[in-house]
């Protein structure tokens, strides 16, 4: 058959698919596409494709890092936002894995990296603290909305601790609004599945996260109140300082 025998032979298995297979290296530019990528695979691919590792340290790409420190950490870096964010992922996490007072002390201690947090002044006036007693507040809040649930087992332990004011507990929990709850049950479920406080790991601090829920969970709802018995007249008392 004259057909057959002028048709070219066909190209192997392995080099059709590889002809088909786009390299990870004609990847679109870091700039271009990486404020729509989570941190997990902006990492990945920066770990398999050199040209997007190399993209990534690019001056374009620094508010994104920026934005991982926020939402992930609540600081923000002066600079070499990209470096500051794999030492908070890496060795911060570890001095944290042993203690968190130790890991907080390390993330300020002025070391390699000048990190700053929003410091809301009109709390700071508020408490009348130092400055200085707010810096793990911001960085508590942003963890315990991601770390894995023993670890924020550990810092909601932290976070109880009687060595912190009152005030300090009360700021971090109002990171956890319960405006709509209908019963006080349903409000504590809804808190410890983001703030996963246990009496055993907090001690004497569990008794002041539940007086501080309960004052929470009045202010929020006073459209409920009659269903805990109480009147339009009450008024629930602020949150003490110490």
């Amino acid at each position: 058959d004259m057909s057959t025998a002028a048709r070219p032979p066909a190209a192997p298995l392995c080099s059709r698919k590889q002809s088909m297979s786009p390299s990870l290296d004609s990847l679109p530019e870091p700039s271009l596409v990486f404020s729509r990528l989570d941190l997990a695979t902006a990492t990945s691919l920066a770990a398999v494709s050199k040209s997007w590792r190399a993209g990534c340290h690019e001056p374009l790409c620094e508010p994104r890092w920026q934005f991982f420190l926020q939402s992930r950490w609540g600081v923000e870096a002066t600079d070499r936002p990209r470096e500051a964010l794999a030492w908070l992922e890496t060795a911060v996490r570890k001095e944290m894995a042993c203690s968190y007072r130790r890991g907080f002390e390390t993330m300020f201690s002025g070391g390699a990296f000048s990190l700053s947090v929003h410091v809301d002044h009109a709390l700071l006036a508020e408490s009348e603290l130092f400055e200085s007693e707010l810096f793990w507040e911001a960085p508590a809040r942003k963890l315990l909305l991601w770390l894995p649930l023993h670890e924020r087992r550990r810092l909601a332990s932290f976070v109880c601790h009687d060595s912190h004011p009152r005030a300090s507990l009360d700021r971090v929990l109002r990171a956890f609004p319960q405006a709509g709850s209908p019963s006080p049950l349903a409000a504590l479920r809804g808190l410890l599945l983001q703030f996963p406080f246990l009496p055993i790991d907090a001690g004497s601090g569990a008794d002041r996260v539940i007086g501080l829920f309960s004052m929470h969970w009045l202010r929020d709802n006073p459209s409920a109140w009659a269903s805990v018995g109480l009147d339009g007249g009450f008024s629930p008392p602020r949150a003490a300082g110490n």
